[in-house]
């Protein structure tokens, strides 16, 4: 009887974390997109020396608007499915993290991807989320009333390379790299 009430318990707190996520899905940016000449550059792969770029883009069937972070430094923002953003820097170890905007944004929890990115190297990235919460089931239902979470990470997609084209440039940064390499 005490375990159907602990899944009972643990279901509708799914449930309820579930809605929750859908609702903060709902929040869509207008971006307007990035000069031509930036994504003439971006789409022709233009670099310079000492310097890398990555592009990040929304998950499939993905509508959060959500901030962009490389060692912890808001980089850029995505708010719509099919836009990207580009970040150019110098070669170097990252973490890459992204974080939803919308109400509900609480019950997210960034995991960081750590890379080493080379000179000239292209990194395309596209953020993911999956339900974190059971791993609160070990302390009971208190734990997973209190620590649902969805974890959010990014995922290396070389795919997206030759479908670049389908997406929409929003943003090419290259004012993080000052900030970045210090």
């Amino acid at each position: 009887m005490r375990k159907a009430v602990v899944f009972a318990m643990m279901l509708v707190v799914s449930v309820v974390a579930t809605c929750l996520f859908l609702t903060a899905c709902a929040t869509i940016l207008n971006h307007p997109p990035a000069p031509e000449q930036q994504q003439l550059i971006v789409r022709q792969f233009q670099l310079t020396e000492n310097e890398a770029r990555v592009h990040f883009f929304t998950g499939a069937g993905f509508n959060e608007a959500f901030e962009v972070y490389v060692n912890d430094v808001k980089v850029g923002l995505i708010g719509n499915p099919k836009e990207y953003i580009a970040i150019d820097l110098p070669p170097g170890t990252y973490a890459f993290t992204w974080m939803p905007i919308s109400t509900g944004s609480s019950l997210f929890k960034p995991i960081p991807l750590q890379l080493t990115i080379a000179n000239k190297e292209l990194i395309f990235m596209r953020a993911n989320w999956q339900d974190a919460s059971s791993a609160a089931t070990q302390f009971g239902a208190i734990g997973v009333a209190v620590g649902i979470k969805f974890a959010t990470y990014f995922t290396p997609d070389v795919r997206l390379k030759d479908r670049l084209n389908e997406y929409t440039l929003i943003l090419l940064n290259k004012d993080s790299k000052a900030v970045l390499s210090k």
